[in-house]
């Protein structure tokens, strides 16, 4: 089965063998990009995206070039037509931005559930030391994922640690707290419940 790690530093395995190492970090990230979109993309804009500075033409025959590596890699992984490029989203696979979707829309799971889930699925800051791999667009493309991410997760944290507050439960609100403060050690919402679970703990 393949499996993709997008939140921290990005991995891809395929069973137990070790990360599938990409022919350049271009094409990692071009991966990375279709694994996200779950949908076709055409040449075209990929082209554009990940080399930006090149003519129309010139960019077409580099991501044409690459393509192949690519789907060497990865095991022919993609759906390639003459127009698009896709992930085979018909293959077996685990993506952790797939499972961390579903996990949004599951409102029935326990407060400790709920935060062993979100701890084992967010790994960090989506696509973590990526690097420059493409132009304004992929740059604007990865600030916004990474800002909507990190914003549901602390959302999820937030309501989780008022909730702890509300029953009681110091334990795992301190723990909630402690992790939320991993991800942004300067939020003083964060750090304003920490301390009311202290309080309210010695009472």
């Amino acid at each position: 089965m393949l499996t993709v790690h997008l939140f921290g530093k990005p991995e891809t395995h395929i069973g137990n063998e070790a990360p599938i190492v990409f022919p350049t970090a271009q094409a990692e990230a071009i991966f990375y990009y279709l694994v996200w979109a779950k949908q076709p993309i055409l040449h075209t804009k990929i082209a554009s995206i990940f080399w930006p500075k090149m003519s129309d033409a010139d960019a077409r025959a580099e991501w044409q070039q690459l393509l192949p590596l690519l789907q060497h890699a990865t095991h022919n992984l993609l759906r390639i037509s003459a127009k698009q490029a896709a992930f085979n989203r018909q293959s077996e696979y685990w993506v952790d931005i797939y499972e961390l979707e579903l996990f949004f829309n599951v409102p029935t799971l326990s407060k400790r559930h709920k935060f062993e889930k979100l701890t084992t699925l967010y790994r960090g800051t989506f696509l973590t030391g990526l690097g420059e791999v493409g132009g304004a667009e992929f740059n604007r493309w990865q600030t916004h994922c990474q800002r909507n991410f990190e914003e549901r997760v602390v959302g999820t944290l937030q309501g989780l640690a008022e909730n702890c507050l509300q029953t009681k439960d110091f334990v795992l609100g301190f723990q909630v707290t402690h992790w939320w403060l991993t991800l942004q050690p300067g939020n003083e919402l964060a750090h304003r419940l920490r301390m009311l679970l202290f309080w309210h703990n010695k009472q």
